[in-house]
């Protein structure tokens, strides 16, 4: 089972007033169902867990997180690789993501790090450039 540390609380304006504003995960809720896996990278204060929380609430994240009616949180000192674990743990219990969770992060991860580890290579006739891995 995926565990967010803590308490689930409502997902209403009150209750998110209560959040932690530091940075963390946060894991939202429609009835049992968890619908969506986030996190706040902190350092700016639009990125702690009770702003982010807010944005959802107020559909600034989209109409489906806003929907929610539970949220779960923790305080974590690494929030990307605290969501990614989550997101592992989902994915392979469940095979897939959360369903608010529309592209796959471990795959977008993946993508992103083969695109920062190609070397530019020149061919030495034509000296037109080509790209490797």
């Amino acid at each position: 089972m995926v565990s967010i540390d803590g308490n689930l609380r409502a997902f209403s304006r009150e209750v998110i007033e209560q959040a932690p504003d530091e940075p963390g995960v946060y894991g939202l809720y429609q009835g049992n169902d968890l619908i969506y896996i986030g996190r706040a990278e902190g350092g700016l204060s639009i990125t702690t867990v009770r702003a982010r929380l807010k944005s959802h609430c107020e559909g600034y994240r989209g109409p489906n997180t806003e929907h929610a009616t539970h949220y779960r949180c923790e305080v974590s000192r690494d929030p990307v690789a605290r969501q990614r674990k989550l997101l592992q743990e989902y994915e392979q219990q469940y095979g897939c993501l959360p369903r608010c969770n529309t592209v796959s992060y471990l795959g977008r991860a993946r993508r992103v790090h083969n695109i920062f580890n190609l070397e530019r290579t020149v061919q030495v006739k034509g000296g037109d450039a080509r790209w490797k891995r």
